[in-house]
């Protein structure tokens, strides 16, 4: 009767022991992890114990510095099951890399480490088709959109626009602009210089770039400017101011013109001088002089664009 009383008291001061329990708390998934963070995506997470547990050891508290748990907060107490397993899943929304836990009477810890990356961009929002060839005069805009999945539980539907050219409507070189409750997104880009610039579009970490082209602003027509009369002679000269327009906004600078001079009868006379190139703001000049020529009467001046020679102006001298 000894040595059962002996086996018995043996086996009661067994059961008091506190087992080791940083050794039998585990997580099953590999680690660390990878998961997209774009708030849809998840990972599932089984933390583990033993299974004969007693009752009042059996619930896991999972935390997470980062991302959320199936009960949209950033910690959640799971019973594990019968063979000590306790499950939840996390997703995401901020690239950066996350710490999860979890903690069985509180003092026992398990850890492991979650990368939340960028999603695909494809996958976050799509852009819309880009129409270039829009005029550099510095009123016309063309229009950047693209649509946000809105599957995607992101925290805030907004998408920043910055460009290395031009300005959006604020005025400045990026925006941000929310989306719609169908994710449609919009910003409006002008530019008073034309080339080929960049304009990225980020949403959460996600950043997708796209060329967008201006072309040279041509004008809509030519305003010319003069003195009504010349005398002959080549010590007398006509300067004869050019501007050049559009019907909405300014035209860009560099376009070189032709010049014509035609008498009554319709032939060529006098002779032309120092023509500019248009400047900023359009305007250009050239100097024009009969010479030593014996004719009196109208002359007819025209200017046109070289590029466009359609684009053109004239005005009437009277040579005197």
């Amino acid at each position: 009767m000894l040595w059962i009383t002996a086996l018995v008291g043996f086996l009661q001061a067994c059961k008091q022991e506190q087992p080791d329990w940083s050794r039998v708390i585990t997580f099953t998934n590999s680690n660390p992890q990878t998961l997209a963070a774009d708030g849809y995506d998840t990972i599932n997470l089984t933390a583990h114990i033993q299974g004969d547990s007693d009752p009042d050891k059996r619930v896991i508290t999972f935390t997470t510095d980062n991302g959320t748990f199936t009960n949209g907060l950033t910690t959640i107490s799971v019973n594990a099951d019968n063979s000590g397993n306790a499950s939840t899943a996390i997703k995401g929304t901020v690239v950066s890399t996350a710490t999860v836990k979890a903690t069985v009477q509180t003092t026992f810890v398990a850890s492991k480490i979650i990368n939340f990356t960028a999603p695909d961009p494809p996958t976050a929002f799509k852009l819309n088709p880009i129409t270039d060839g829009t005029s550099a005069d510095g009123v016309t805009t063309v229009t950047i959109g693209a649509v946000v999945n809105k599957a995607l539980l992101f925290t805030a539907q907004n998408v920043i626009f910055t460009t290395d050219g031009g300005t959006f409507g604020n005025g400045n070189a990026s925006i941000t602009q929310t989306a719609d409750s169908s994710g449609n997104v919009t910003a409006y880009l002008k530019s008073s210089t034309f080339g080929t610039y960049h304009v990225s579009l980020s949403n959460n970490g996600v950043i997708q770039t796209v060329p967008v082209s201006f072309v040279k602003a041509v004008p809509d027509f030519i305003v010319l400017s003069a003195a009504t009369s010349l005398a002959s002679g080549y010590a007398n000269t006509l300067a004869i101011a050019i501007a050049l327009k559009r019907n909405i906004g300014a035209t860009s600078p560099n376009f070189l013109m032709d010049y014509k001079a035609v008498d009554v009868n319709g032939l060529g006379t006098g002779i032309f001088s120092s023509g500019t190139a248009s400047d900023a703001s359009g305007n250009a000049a050239v100097n024009f002089t009969m010479g030593n020529s014996s004719y009196k009467g109208p002359v007819t001046i025209t200017i046109s664009l070289q590029q466009n020679p359609s684009i053109k102006s004239a005005i009437i001298v009277q040579i005197i």
